[in-house]
C-alpha cells in the first residue's frame, strides 16, 4: 500500500507545489537536452508526464502486476538458435541497468571516492539498484519479453528491429573509441563514462568508469 499511496493515491506533486511560480514563467531557455524553450510550458509538460502518467498510472500498474502475478511476469528464454536475439537483448539490458546505476546514478559517490573521501559506493549502488526506478525498468522489460515470447508476429518484428539496430550501430561506430558525457553526448558504444564535477566552484571533467571495467 505504501507504493500505491506514493503513486496512484498521491494527491499532489511536491515539485509542482515547491516550484509553483515556474508554471507561469514565460522566460525562455537556451539549449537543453529536452529541447524545450519556454520554462512554464516545459514545467507543465514535465509534470504531466512524470506525475500523471508515470507516478499515478505506470508505476502503480507495474507494482500491482508484480504483486499479483509475481514470477509469472518472467518468461525463461531457452537456449535455442531462434532465441539468439532475445538472449542478446536480455543480457544487454541487464548490463545496461548495472552501468546506469553504477556509473550514472552513483556518479556523485564515484567522484567523491576519486577525491579520497571514504564513502560506501557499494551501499549506494545497492540502494539505487533496488529502488522503484530500477524495478520499474525490470518489470517493463519482463512484460516486453513475455509479449515477444508469446507472439510469433511480435518476435519477427523484434528480430527485424535488432538487425536494423545492429547494422546502424556498426555503420556509425565501427572502429571508434568514444566517450559518453552524461546528458550531453550521443556516443554510446564501447564507452568511457565521464561527468562534469563541481570542485569548489571549479568544474572539471572526470571519468567515472568504463565498460571495460564492468
Amino acid at each position: 500500500m505504501k507504493a500505491l499511496n506514493n503513486g496512484a493515491f498521491r494527491k499532489k506533486d511536491n515539485r509542482l507545489v515547491e516550484n509553483a511560480d515556474l508554471e507561469n514563467d514565460k522566460s525562455t531557455m537556451k539549449w537543453n537536452i529536452y529541447h524545450g524553450k519556454e520554462r512554464g510550458k516545459e514545467f507543465k509538460a514535465m509534470n504531466r508526464f512524470h506525475f500523471w502518467f508515470k507516478t499515478k498510472l505506470l508505476l502503480p500498474f507495474l507494482f500491482i502486476g508484480r504483486k499479483f502475478i509475481g514470477n509469472k511476469y518472467e518468461e525463461k528464454i531457452l537456449n535455442d538458435n531462434h532465441n539468439l536475439n532475445l538472449k542478446i537483448f536480455n543480457e544487454a539490458f541487464d548490463q545496461t541497468l548495472y552501468e546506469w546505476n553504477y556509473f550514472y546514478r552513483c556518479y556523485t559517490s564515484q567522484a567523491l571516492k576519486q577525491k579520497g573521501v571514504d564513502i560506501d559506493l557499494q551501499a549506494h549502488y545497492d540502494h539505487v539498484n533496488n529502488d522503484s526506478s530500477s524495478n520499474a525498468l525490470r518489470d517493463i522489460k519482463a512484460l516486453f519479453m513475455k509479449g515477444i515470447l508469446m507472439d510469433a508476429a511480435y518476435r519477427e518484428f523484434f528480430n527485424i528491429l535488432m538487425h536494423n539496430i545492429s547494422r546502424s550501430m556498426t555503420e556509425e561506430y565501427k572502429g571508434k573509441k568514444v566517450s559518453h558525457l552524461f546528458y550531453t553526448a550521443h556516443d554510446i558504444y564501447d564507452v568511457d563514462y565521464k561527468v562534469y564535477w563541481d570542485n569548489n566552484g571549479k568544474k572539471q571533467l572526470i571519468s567515472v568508469g568504463s565498460t571495460n571495467e564492468s
